[in-house]
């Protein structure tokens, strides 16, 4: 963990209106990493999915300190500075919402010895653990979405209509690399996250190298591909998987 440490910022953003931030707590306890899988919420993109604790970065507070009041809200974890290591050095970017960008900041933590976590049920379906040296290339494969598929990133009307003008655009599929841990698809942006803290603390390269090189969008020819990623990013608004 000392090498981690000497890769990480010793800083902390501080609440900015005209962003929708986010900090997510990285807890590694006695070799393993905390996860949780998100409730089901018809409301929530994201709902289902394993993730890290974390949420919204409210008024009067920086992202260290989100990162530490949404873990003791979803896990009864006190975590406090004493147990932080740093943040992840690049400031992680998903879609929202239009003409607003999700900033998620990456925030890790240590905790030794025995650690108690109770799931607030609202927010969290259970807790999950990845022990760090069974982390396996044999428990990776890939999915692979048809362009109608796509639609699953869009929450509201206006956004499938984009989608749906962007696909006929000659966008076919995606196909993105997933984590099999407890019968359960790990992957997303937490994954990529995870991977990245893998590489700096120079582990699994294999699963780490498996992940970036498989993730990939198919488009009927490299214009279409060029076009797509022009209109998409440029226009800050479906910014999935992208780090800025």
């Amino acid at each position: 963990m000392q090498f981690l440490c000497q890769n990480l910022q010793h800083s902390s953003f501080l609440y900015n209106a005209k962003l929708i931030q986010t900090a997510v707590a990285i807890i590694f306890n006695n070799d393993e990493i905390v996860l949780i899988k998100r409730k089901v919420n018809a409301r929530d993109p994201h709902s289902g999915q394993i993730a890290f604790p974390g949420g919204k970065v409210e008024k009067d507070e920086n992202t260290l300190q989100a990162a530490i009041r949404e873990t003791y809200e979803e896990i009864g974890v006190s975590l406090d500075e004493s147990h932080h290591l740093g943040r992840m050095d690049r400031n992680y970017q998903a879609y929202y919402i239009k003409n607003k960008n999700l900033k998620i900041a990456a925030h890790i933590f240590q905790i030794d010895g025995q650690l108690q976590c109770r799931a607030n049920t609202n927010e969290v379906d259970r807790i999950m653990r990845l022990p760090l040296n069974q982390i396996s290339l044999s428990n990776m494969d890939i999915k692979k979405y048809k362009n109608k598929s796509v639609h699953i990133f869009a929450r509201s009307v206006e956004r499938q209509q984009y989608l749906s003008d962007v696909v006929m655009k000659g966008f076919l599929y995606q196909q993105f690399p997933y984590y099999k841990l407890e019968k359960q698809v790990f992957y997303g942006l937490s994954w990529l996250v995870l991977c990245d803290v893998l590489q700096k603390l120079k582990m699994h390269q294999d699963v780490v190298d498996y992940t970036f090189q498989n993730y990939h969008y198919g488009f009927e020819n490299d214009t279409r591909k060029e076009q797509f990623f022009d209109d998409w990013f440029k226009k800050s608004r479906l910014n999935q998987f992208m780090y800025n």
